[in-house]
Formats: structure tokens, sequence, C-alpha cells
């Protein structure tokens, strides 16, 4: 799949994981520079928008998913 188109914007390594370097690098790993569209963010920003996307939506969130998505 390749790199995040969202990468460089994605509020959340900025803010609900700053600090925390180590769940940043596995988060970009699985989810930023692989496989993309398994990450809840990116499905959400391309549902509805970048901007519609929760500050504190995690990647692998997916549970939440159904209710972001209405």
């Amino acid at each position: 799949m390749g790199i995040c188109p969202n990468l460089e914007h994605c509020v959340f390594f900025v803010g609900k994981a700053a600090g925390k370097p180590e769940l940043v690098e596995s988060l970009k790993q699985t989810y930023c520079l692989a496989d993309h569209t398994c990450c809840a963010r990116w499905q959400v920003s391309k549902a509805k928008g970048l901007g519609n996307v929760p500050a504190d939506l995690y990647p692998n969130a997916l549970d939440r998913l159904r209710d972001l998505l209405r």
C-alpha cells in the first residue's frame, strides 16, 4: 500500500501519542508505513474528510468505526 498520505498531517502523533516514542513507532510501522487502509484514522478521513477524524482516535480503534462512519 505504501506510506499513508495523511501521515504528515496526522494529529494523533502530535497530540494523543506525543511523549510515547515506542507506541508511536509501533503504530507508524503497522499502520502508516505498511497497510494504511487498515487504520481507523485513515478510514474516517477517507469517508468523512481529514478534519472529521477525532484527535483521540487510535489507528487500531476499529471498534469505533461504525459510530464514526454514520
